[in-house]
């Protein structure tokens, strides 16, 4: 596979944004013979690690319309990293300028956004890096010389800085410094490693910085399932268990903050379209309560209660307990702390609503078939 690598180098020296027969020639290795090689080493090699990974894929690409600089094969999760925009992954990162190549564990480092990509914040992306190190401490220690940095320089494009913020350990080939194939398999066999364990963690953590809250991405998956698609594999991130004791937490907190200020409060959660009903005087409050392990930047909602809300207006209002820790220790999911956020009156924001799924009512159809039963 090292002249692979070196054939790929000579074509980046030739780059060209226009398909030039260089770039042909580049397009096919990094498509079709590196992913191959990969394949056939990871078939070999994935009985070694610690964590399974059922639905592990190899991708080359070398344009995104026009040629790109850098072009790339990557190593991921098809549930966990569907695309390179999202989640973690493994990645061969060919420089711009036939230097050599990088092998990141990597990130999705744009966002797809009123309709064009558009990067992830640099603080953003350093808070992940960060959790995705402390979470492979000790497997980083298993070998010498990863890479928390690395430069990936280019022409024109600005997707090299991306990769470089968004790399959490790496190893570098340089050109005409390329390892055997032994060395190469056992580097793409630690650094699986690696990914697969930072899926399992990532997994076993509620919140990820960056990521959609918990019970965002259980929403999500929810409603896939319930129109026979899956996300991520089809598991949800909270238990059931867990979503009580966080939205005890938050009723807790709002309860207590209304009784300071005179308010006599129930709890009608289980049978109303809201969470508290308070009372002060003349004054009647209808509070809807949402309780959440991140920042609490999006919430949801359900359709029964918007409609309750909109009617309610003003005599309601909107309470998020924010940063709720949840400690798993024992039997029971215990909640603590939180930063209580109130607005009242609660004005809901139609702009600021999104569907997460819709329900169709069938059209009238022009035919209908039923198979014949089987013998």
């Amino acid at each position: 596979m090292r002249s692979t690598f070196e054939k790929i180098f000579q074509l980046q020296q030739s780059w060209s944004s226009s398909n030039t027969a260089e770039m042909g020639a580049r397009g096919k290795l990094v498509r079709n013979t590196l992913p191959d090689w990969i394949s056939g080493e990871l078939h070999n090699l994935l009985h070694q690690l610690e964590f399974s990974l059922p639905d592990i894929q190899t991708q080359g690409r070398d344009a995104t319309g026009r040629k790109s600089e850098i072009p790339w094969v990557r190593i991921h999760s098809v549930s966990r990293s569907p695309n390179a925009t999202e989640g973690w992954y493994l990645v061969y990162l060919f420089d711009a300028f036939g230097t050599g190549v990088t092998l990141s564990i990597n990130q999705g480092t744009t966002r797809w956004q009123d309709g064009e990509y558009r990067a992830r914040k640099p603080a953003e992306l350093e808070s992940r890096v960060e959790w995705a190190r402390q979470s492979l401490a000790e497997e980083e220690n298993l070998r010498e010389g990863l890479l928390r940095s690395i430069k990936l320089p280019t022409r024109k494009s600005k997707l090299g800085a991306g990769y470089e913020r968004g790399n959490v350990f790496a190893i570098r080939y340089g050109a005409g410094e390329i390892p055997d194939d032994k060395t190469l398999s056992s580097d793409l066999l630690y650094m699986t490693r690696l990914l697969a364990t930072l899926y399992e963690r990532s997994h076993n953590t509620l919140q990820i910085p960056g990521d959609p809250a918990p019970e965002i991405l259980d929403a999500l998956t929810s409603a896939d399932v319930s129109a026979g698609k899956s996300r991520g594999g089809g598991l949800f991130r909270l238990t059931a268990s867990e979503r009580k004791a966080i939205e005890d937490r938050a009723v807790l907190v709002t309860r207590e903050h209304l009784h300071q200020f005179g308010f006599k409060t129930r709890d009608v959660g289980a049978t109303k379209s809201y969470d508290i009903d308070a009372k002060r005087g003349s004054d009647h409050l209808f509070v809807e309560v949402k309780g959440t392990v991140s920042a609490g930047e999006t919430v949801i909602l359900t359709r029964n209660e918007v409609a309750l809300h909109k009617d309610k207006y003003p005599n309601n209002m909107l309470s998020i307990v924010t940063d709720i820790r949840l400690d798993n220790t024992g039997k029971i999911p215990v909640a603590t702390q939180g930063t209580l956020k109130i607005t009242s009156p609660w004005a809901i924001d139609g702009s600021a609503l999104t569907a997460l799924s819709f329900e169709y009512t069938s059209p009238a159809f022009t035919a209908t078939y039923s198979p014949p039963n089987p013998c």
